[in-house]
C-alpha cells in the first residue's frame, strides 16, 4: 500500500531556529525522514512549518527538493503576505 504522510516536520540547524517557550526541537533533516520511513512505502507527504522556524521558509525549499514533487510544503506565514507568491519555477498560491 502506498503511504501519504500527512503531517511531519523538518528540522535543519543550517536554517534559521528560533525558540517557543525556551524550546527547540532536535535535529531532523529531510535526509533522516528519508531514512526513517525506508520500511515504509511512503510517496509523498506534508512538510509543516512549526513556530520554531518562524517565517523562514528557506529550510522547506530545501526539504522539498531533497524529497521530490510528491511532496508538499505548509508553511507559517505572516498575515499579510501577498496572496501569491513565487517560490522557485512554482507558484505557490496562499489558500
Amino acid at each position: 500500500m502506498k503511504l501519504f504522510d500527512s503531517h511531519f516536520h523538518v528540522i535543519n540547524p543550517k536554517f534559521p531556529l528560533v525558540e517557543n517557550n525556551g524550546y527547540l526541537p532536535p535535529t531532523f533533516t529531510a535526509e533522516d525522514y528519508i531514512d526513517s520511513v525506508k520500511n515504509y512505502n511512503v510517496t509523498g507527504g506534508a512538510i509543516v512549518s512549526g513556530s520554531f522556524q518562524a517565517f523562514d521558509q528557506e529550510y522547506l525549499i530545501d526539504a522539498l527538493q531533497t524529497l521530490g514533487d510528491n511532496f508538499y510544503g505548509v508553511a507559517n506565514i505572516p498575515a499579510n503576505i501577498l496572496n501569491s507568491v513565487q517560490i522557485g519555477s512554482k507558484d505557490i498560491s496562499n489558500r
